[in-house]
């Protein structure tokens, strides 16, 4: 099946976003047959694991793809890739490009995905979409702050008015916070309890507005398990490195921060050299030991659904 035929686009945020001709009556897609295809949503889709997650989604043949993503760093060619790596008989992709703090438009496109029964085919979410720089967030909390914790509220607010109850997070390992080097980490010493007055001392001092945004989504979250009954993972991750092996897609943002991406520009000739940061940490020769996070998929997510 053509691309064209799988993916939808909405070159503005501000328009009344409408699915595809071809999903507008979920009940009628001769090629998956007379029962509709549950669909997972995934935003930040063509962000570098959004990608990823698109397509392990579709290799898996059982769910078709709701692709959100404002691009504001990334491209929408990435979508191509993901398609030609899934193969001509994946269930289908079908994106827009939408700001999450546009509540009017995700109302309407989670309406636009409703069977002839009233059921949203949307059954999953995994929301990926993010500013991430911790440098740059101490420059923009308020950007940071209004991106993160408003896109995440509205998602939450919209998943719950059209009842999709099951959701994947990702957050990140800054939610931990400084700690010395004696005062080992624990699950249970992180263990976000908003709804108990509690969390923000387990937590350790967040040294970025960025640590901050994310621990007040998982707050969020928290709170819609709590009250609205939301099934949810949180994922607390740092560095995630590697790509799909066919190199056709990777970590390839417009304007890249993490290490792999710069070191991989690089070695192609777009930028001049990598920044050292530090030459006094506590390593064999001072600079900074990060720990990477190398991944294909999030593999634990088809058995926690």
């Amino acid at each position: 099946m053509l691309l064209s035929q799988h993916i939808h686009s909405i070159p503005s945020t501000r328009r009344a976003l409408a699915a595809p001709q071809s999903c507008r009556s979920l009940d009628h897609r001769p090629k998956f047959g007379p029962k509709p295809l549950p669909l997972i949503l995934v935003t930040g889709a063509t962000g570098y694991i959004g990608s990823h997650v698109m397509l392990e989604i579709l290799r898996s043949g059982k769910w078709g793809v709701v692709g959100i993503d404002n691009l504001c760093n990334s491209s929408p060619a990435v979508l191509t890739r993901v398609r030609t790596l899934a193969g001509p008989t994946a269930p289908p992709i079908f994106f827009h490009q939408l700001d999450l703090r546009d509540t009017r438009g995700l109302t309407k496109l989670f309406s636009s995905y409703k069977s002839s029964n009233g059921v949203c085919a949307i059954t999953h979410v995994i929301h990926l979409a993010a500013l991430k720089s911790v440098a740059r967030s101490k420059f923009d909390p308020i950007g940071y702050h209004s991106t993160n914790v408003i896109g995440t509220k509205s998602l939450l607010t919209t998943m719950n008015k059209f009842k999709v109850r099951s959701l994947v997070f990702s957050s990140s390992a800054v939610v931990y916070g400084f700690r010395p080097e004696h005062n080992l980490l624990s699950e249970e010493a992180c263990k976000v309890d908003s709804l108990n007055g509690a969390g923000s001392e387990a937590h350790g001092r967040i040294t970025s507005p960025y640590g901050s945004t994310k621990l007040i989504c998982e707050e969020l979250v928290q709170a819609a398990s709590a009250k609205a009954g939301l099934r949810a993972v949180i994922l607390r991750y740092s560095n995630p490195s590697g790509n799909e092996p066919s190199g056709l897609i990777g970590d390839s943002p417009l304007d890249p921060e993490n290490l792999m991406p710069i070191v991989c520009q690089v070695l192609t000739g777009k930028r001049e050299y990598v920044n050292i940061y530090g030459t006094d940490y506590d390593t064999r020769d001072g600079t900074g030991k990060p720990s990477f996070f190398f991944f294909f998929f999030f593999f634990f997510f088809f058995f926690f659904f």
